[in-house]
């Protein structure tokens, strides 16, 4: 019940951010020249590039995928101005309040001399569309002082924020960094909104300066402020099991990335991981993949071992060594149903398969 309660919340949250008002009469403020030569000199200043040489893996940090973004849509209007970005909550990297990094990102620019926005979808480490909204325009006047293709502080560094609030650490938020806020108190200025789920906690920091503006406790009502204090007195909402099982399999990904088979099969139940030569089956296996990292876990609806043995959906990237010749794993995204059981030795992965468990 809970979680359907806050799936509703977070809709109506989704659908309010990006609300249109219309004949509000609200004179628009146009950009004149000291603003658009802010707005190169910002460009022109120091910050992360989108990396000349790809990565292990197609994901970009929060600034990278801003000033990707901004490279489509400077193609749209050499004026434009980053006004929302975000990517769906599955898609941010197990790491990242570490390294910032997301698999998918979506970033909506406006034009500053009209109301005209424009969408870039990113996936991976590319911009794979962008498209002017038909209908949804800008509200509020641009500020000279806005950020133009990135937000002032990183995802990294408002989740940072968001934590020393009291925030859970193991947890992927929904959120977005956005000008249009649907909240009247930041209606036009730029914010990082973070949701937490399991708290049922937004946190609201400032996009420019990154500082903590306020903590909401989400509920049928609507919302209301809450203190840090009373945010450390709230249900922690965790399954520490489940902490321990997503970490075991993150971590059963990570050492087959990086050669560490022998370690990868002592993470599994002795009796899957088997005897010599079902070893070495999947040790073979490991060796078809030229790179492998978890991009998302999440507990499976139907559990066919109950509570003692809880089932997975996981959520993987692949790279093969030889594409094609493998009938267990496709070059992207691949899914894995897997089996946690308790032995002797801790948690283990009781079994892997490639499609859901009976």
């Amino acid at each position: 019940m809970r979680r359907k309660i806050f799936r509703l919340l977070i809709a109506v949250l989704a659908l309010s951010s990006f609300a249109v008002t219309i004949g509000t009469g609200c004179k628009k403020k146009e950009a004149g020249p000291n603003d658009q030569t802010s707005a190169q000199a910002q460009r022109e200043a120091p910050a992360e590039q989108v990396p000349a040489v790809k990565p292990d893996f197609p994901e970009l940090t929060s600034i990278q995928a801003a000033q990707l973004a901004d490279q489509e849509a400077r193609k749209w209007n050499p004026d434009a101005l980053l006004w929302y970005l975000t990517c769906p909550s599955k898609y941010l990297d197990y790491r990242y309040a570490e390294n910032d990094r997301a698999w998918q990102w979506a970033a909506v620019f406006v034009n500053p001399h009209n109301d005209r926005r424009y969408n870039v979808q990113i996936q991976g480490d590319r911009a794979i569309s962008g498209e002017e909204e038909k209908y949804v325009k800008r509200e509020s006047p641009v500020d000279p002082g806005f950020p133009k293709d990135r937000p002032g502080v990183s995802l990294k560094d408002a989740v940072k924020v968001a934590l020393e609030a009291g925030a859970p650490g193991w947890e992927k938020p929904m959120f977005y960094y956005i000008i249009d806020n649907s909240n009247p108190a930041y209606h036009g200025k730029p914010v990082w909104d973070l949701v937490f789920s399991s708290q049922m906690v937004a946190y609201t920091v400032d996009g420019i300066s990154g500082k903590l503006l306020e903590t909401r406790l989400l509920d049928l009502a609507g919302s209301r402020p809450i203190t840090p204090e009373e945010i450390q007195k709230l249900p922690l909402g965790k399954d520490e099991n489940q902490a321990r099982d997503l970490e075991i399999i993150y971590q059963f990904y990570q050492a087959i990335n990086e050669g560490k088979y022998d370690d990868a099969l002592a993470m599994m139940n002795p009796e899957t991981a088997g005897n010599d030569q079902t070893r070495q089956i999947w040790k073979n296996n490991f060796d078809s993949l030229d790179r492998v990292k978890v991009i998302d876990v999440t507990a499976a609806e139907q559990t066919p071992g109950g509570n003692e043995r809880p089932v997975y959906q996981v959520l993987i990237y692949a790279r093969l060594k030889n594409p094609g010749q493998s009938r267990n794993w496709a070059d992207g995204e691949n899914s894995r149903w897997i089996t946690i059981s308790p032995s002797g030795e801790g948690r283990k992965i009781f079994a892997i398969a490639t499609s859901p468990l009976k």
